[in-house]
């Protein structure tokens, strides 16, 4: 139940794909003949437990640290096909949690400062790629994740927040009001730009 219900929430957190961890999921549901339910929303995860005796509720906030939840995935399908047992999969998930399967780089860039590398490349690739910015505004873009970013650090430190899914809200706020004000800044010098790819490229995260 333990491994099933970590599974759930880890798969969740990068992906948000409900159909591939409710599929995962039923898998370990029927394989260790679980009384599980879940009801999977785009952030909130509920759980119940032995025919609804017990309910668990958890927040996932959205993370696109995918290479991570593949290795949550991977481990989820070696138990269902009997590859490792449960003690050992769920020692391998504490692992992992403690990033010991992860390169040094990829620890880097999981948290900050490693992030504030990320997020800038981010942006101005979405707005290239997929909202048809050019380059100049896959610059501004960079500019707009780089203060994404760094919002995001001061906002999720636990000297400010103790429970850090509080202050969610509040960093989706500030990011698109700080990308909003970057964005009228560029457009009062050069009207040129693309606002909806700015924004979109940036706010994608």
């Amino acid at each position: 139940m333990v491994f099933a219900i970590r599974t759930a929430v880890e798969l969740h957190r990068a992906w948000h794909m409900s159909l591939l961890t409710a599929n995962i999921l039923r898998q370990i549901k029927e394989k260790f003949d679980l009384h599980l339910s879940w009801n999977l929303g785009v952030i909130d995860l509920n759980f119940r437990i032995e025919d609804g005796l017990y309910e668990l509720h958890r927040r996932v906030p959205y993370d696109y640290d995918s290479e991570y939840q593949n290795l949550y995935w991977k481990t989820a399908v070696a138990l269902v096909e009997g590859h490792i047992g449960v003690h050992d999969a769920l020692i391998f998930q504490k692992e992992l949690k403690e990033g010991k399967h992860t390169s040094p780089s990829g620890l880097f860039f999981r948290s900050n400062p490693g992030r504030l590398v990320l997020y800038p490349i981010q942006a101005a690739t979405c707005c290239l790629v997929f909202f048809g910015g050019d380059y100049k505004d896959a610059g501004i873009s960079s500019l707009c994740g780089i203060t994404a970013g760094l919002i995001e650090w001061a906002l999720s430190s636990k000297r400010i927040f103790p429970n850090v899914n509080e202050s969610k809200m509040l960093i989706d706020f500030l990011v698109g009001l700080s990308t909003g004000i970057i964005g009228g800044l560029f457009w009062k010098l050069s009207n040129d730009i693309c606002l909806s790819s700015i924004f979109s490229g940036t706010l994608y995260w």
